[in-house]
């Protein structure tokens, strides 16, 4: 509890001090009441170097020790007694004993009371602004490979074993030998086909065409040796169907000489975006 105070009147010895040689303010960092031994120690600053003035609770403290940071005063036995929080004053004076600065302190004397039971929480407050950014995650995993997209490679084969003796003349192409139907849009057709003499020596042409808009590949000549002489004809060739565009042909012809078979015949087309010139 803290005691009324009761001051004693100190206008009798406040005098002014020039301010030439006024020193720091007086500050009291810590007050200690040695009951047992009836003393009360104050430590601080600015105290000076001539006997301060210490009052507690009214009372006039006689000063047994001083100095600019720490006084010694006597503890009165009516407080000593009796625990409770004391008004303390401590006054530096100046030479002439007039009073200089004062600073006031509260000294707690006994043990300290429990804790008293938690306020009730205040109220919220306002939202703070959003702060930046945070760094970007690490990346992911890697997704399960998606379906397979419709093809766009169209291919027709003979079976390997199938051959056509070719024995037309020029004017009657042997074939078709295969035939594709496709969308409109761009391709690249591949074809392959083994051939074997069955005479003394021939020549042999293969092209690819487009029906009812063109236009055609080049021709592929291959000549042929005598009986058993076996070669494979391959090319490839780019063009454009549309909506007006027949089928696509393979065909092979013999342009002299005597027969060939034609055997193990393969046709592909692949649809490409755009076709450029080369």
């Amino acid at each position: 509890m803290l005691q009324q105070l009761r001051w004693v009147s100190l206008a009798c010895l406040l005098l002014s001090v020039p301010a030439s040689v006024q020193a720091a303010n007086v500050s009291i960092d810590r007050a200690t009441a040695d009951v047992p031994n009836g003393i009360l120690i104050i430590e601080g600053s600015g105290f000076g170097v001539y006997p301060p003035i210490v009052v507690l609770d009214g009372f006039v403290l006689p000063i047994t020790n001083y100095g600019p940071s720490q006084i010694i005063a006597v503890l009165p036995s009516v407080i000593s007694g009796v625990p409770g929080s004391y008004g303390l004053s401590v006054s530096r004076t100046g030479k002439a004993g007039g009073v200089q600065s004062t600073q006031d302190f509260v000294l707690t004397i006994g043990s300290t009371g429990p804790t008293g039971p938690a306020g009730s929480a205040g109220p919220s407050g306002p939202a703070g602004p959003m702060g930046p950014a945070g760094l970007a995650g690490p990346a992911g995993p890697a997704g399960p490979t998606g379906p397979q997209g419709p093809s766009a490679v169209f291919t027709i084969a003979w079976p390997q074993n199938q051959s056509l003796a070719l024995l037309d003349a020029v004017a009657n192409p042997v074939g078709p030998l295969n035939r594709l139907t496709l969308a409109p849009g761009s391709y690249v057709f591949l074809m392959s086909a083994g051939l074997q003499s069955r005479g003394t020596g021939s020549t042999v042409q293969c092209f690819v065409a487009i029906l009812g808009t063109g236009p055609s590949s080049n021709a592929m000549i291959t000549s042929m040796g005598a009986f058993g002489d076996q070669k494979t004809v391959s090319f490839n060739w780019a063009g454009t169907l549309t909506a007006a565009s027949g089928p696509v042909y393979l065909s092979c012809f013999r342009n002299g000489g005597d027969a060939v078979d034609i055997y193990g015949v393969s046709f592909t087309a692949i649809q490409v975006a755009t076709i450029t010139a080369q």
